[in-house]
């Protein structure tokens, strides 16, 4: 795939070489382009190279997720607005007309008291990265662009300290983040925590995420169309079509003797039995942590920080 341009350059004489091969098959070469990266080489004398494959692959393309910021929210503000809308929750409706009203009331509150993120990503990869390490690198690729214009033996030098001082900065960046960790360590530290550490110290990175599913002839992209398949996938393994003759009789009799074993008692002094209260609710509550929301975008600590009147209304047990 090379063109004839140089992927190795000499820092000394400032002359390049192609000594890189890209190789691909007869079938990909026709889709594939091939480019070098000439501004910098990151750390080595060799230049990046990207080799770029032309086909149409299927993927979803995720929306940034967006982030509840709730170091800076400003509960009283919250309580305020839950409380002064909750007038609008009429408990004579019904219970999904009553779930929908609540959740609207939650947001409208958190959407003016809680500031979101936009989801981006502004964190390395990496934990023991740090502002010098970007400095270091800014500057070493600088060094690097002044000695390609110029051929200077000074600025040779200074482009060799700078790689150097990268070199430096990275192994003591990552060396303080380690001692820092591990004094953190003890007896009872699971030992999940200490390798999923040395994951991100290598900057090792997994991607939670299905890949394409194919079942007979349809093929699933999206979250949805998977969710499909599983479904479909699981009922014909749990069909009765998977059931002999004997097997379905069997599974019958059990049916007909204990037709009754799950109906509901109407009296019982068993105190598993009695309702919810609304102190039992909130001690529930007070329990969880900083999790994350589900689909509605409500968490745990919303919950903490609700108003009485909307809180009997979002807890009742009548």
């Amino acid at each position: 795939m090379n063109d004839g341009r140089g992927t190795r350059i000499d820092v000394h004489t400032g002359n390049c070489s192609a000594i890189d091969l890209t190789l691909v098959s007869k079938d990909l070469a026709g889709l594939c382009e091939w480019e070098v990266e000439q501004e910098t080489t990151i750390g080595s004398d060799h230049f990046p190279i990207f080799c770029r494959i032309n086909i149409n692959k299927g993927i979803e393309v995720k929306e940034k997720q967006e982030r509840w910021i709730f170091g800076k929210a400003k509960w009283d503000v919250f309580k305020y607005m839950c409380e002064k809308d909750s007038e609008e929750v009429d408990l004579k409706l019904d219970i999904e007309d009553i779930e929908e009203k609540i959740r609207e009331v939650i947001m409208k509150a958190a959407k003016l008291a809680i500031p979101i993120s936009k989801g981006k990503r502004t964190k390395k990869e990496v934990p023991w990265w740090t502002q010098k390490c970007s400095e270091a690198i800014r500057k070493r690729n600088q060094t690097f662009r002044i000695l390609r214009r110029t051929h200077n033996y000074q600025n040779l030098i200074e482009y060799k300290k700078a790689q150097a001082e990268v070199r430096k900065v990275i192994k003591k960046a990552k060396k303080t983040k380690w001692r820092d960790f591990c004094d953190t360590i003890g007896r009872t530290t699971p030992l999940a925590k200490v390798w999923g550490m040395i994951k991100k110290m290598r900057g090792n990175r997994c991607e939670r995420n299905y890949p394409i599913l194919k079942f007979e002839q349809e093929t699933a992209i999206t979250n949805e169309k998977k969710v499909e398949i599983m479904a479909k996938t699981f009922a014909k393994i749990h069909s009765s079509d998977n059931l002999s003759e004997h097997g379905k009789y069997r599974r019958n009799q059990t049916q007909e003797a204990n037709k009754n074993i799950l109906d509901c008692q109407t009296k019982t002094e068993n105190i598993k039995d009695s309702p919810f209260s609304i102190q039992e609710m909130k001690r529930a509550i007070d329990k969880t942590g900083l999790t994350a929301p589900g689909k509605d975008q409500i968490c745990y600590i919303m919950l903490k920080h609700l108003g009485n009147q909307i809180e009997k209304k979002t807890f009742r047990t009548d």
